[in-house]
């Protein structure tokens, strides 16, 4: 089975220089997660430079199996 990915809508409320940051979702995924987390590692995105605190985003993030842990976001953008 693979990983199960979801679209969702947030706000950022952490950005760290070395790209590490947490996005609040406007509203839970299905899983239960009201936060994602963002990371040069595993997330992708046009411009890093773009994310700042209260920037409105979208994009996908992976369904977590515990809804106390932040969820890993795999895509992000700017809302336009």
């Amino acid at each position: 089975m693979g990983t199960i990915v979801e679209r969702f809508k947030g706000t950022v409320v952490r950005i760290e220089p070395n790209g590490f940051g947490v996005v609040k979702f406007d509203h839970p995924i299905s899983s239960g997660n009201t936060h994602g987390m963002v990371s040069t590692t595993f997330t992708s995105t046009d411009n890093y430079l773009s994310l700042a605190v209260g920037t409105h985003v979208t994009g996908q993030v992976q369904l977590e199996s515990d809804p106390q842990k932040l969820a890993p976001i795999t895509i992000i953008q700017p809302s336009a």
